[in-house]
């Protein structure tokens, strides 16, 4: 599979990932389906973020 990060092309702010399997992956044991097809694709998106002063602060 190959990953990439999402980045707004304007400002460089990350936006999110997307994964695309180049053959068809296998569950671990004998058989069974395919968990994707080549092709397939996996994207998640960051719907929100914000500056904090310190770890651990909630924005």
């Amino acid at each position: 599979m190959r990953g990439y990060d999402i980045l707004d092309p304007g400002t460089c702010r990350y936006l999110g990932t997307r994964t695309v399997w180049l053959r068809d992956p296998f569950p671990f044991g004998r058989g069974g389906e395919p968990i994707a097809r080549k092709g397939a694709a996996w994207s998640t998106a960051l719907m929100s973020s914000v500056i904090v002063d310190r770890p651990g602060q909630r924005g």
